[in-house]
């Protein structure tokens, strides 16, 4: 039990200091959505886990690929492997 909520605890700060910076420079739907259409990197509307690692990566973020992954699932509500 402890170990579980261990991992969500974790979960939850990666979400929030994914989500600080992705605000840092402007908190607006549209600077969020700015810094995700950066994420795109091959411009097909869509972000998958790769370029999503690099956009973390160039955050400064790089919580290791199975933390990562936990992180993009967040975003994933439909789970179709993009966001």
């Amino acid at each position: 039990m402890f170990l579980l909520y261990a991992e969500r605890n974790e979960h939850y700060k990666l979400v929030r200091t994914l989500r600080g910076k992705l605000s840092a420079e402007g908190s607006g739907f549209v600077d969020i959505a700015r810094k995700f259409k950066a994420m795109d990197l091959d411009g097909n509307g869509t972000i998958d886990f790769d370029e999503f690692m690099h956009g973390l990566r160039e955050m400064d973020m790089d919580p290791g690929e199975e933390k990562a992954y936990s992180l993009f699932r967040y975003f994933d509500k439909v789970v179709s492997i993009r966001i």
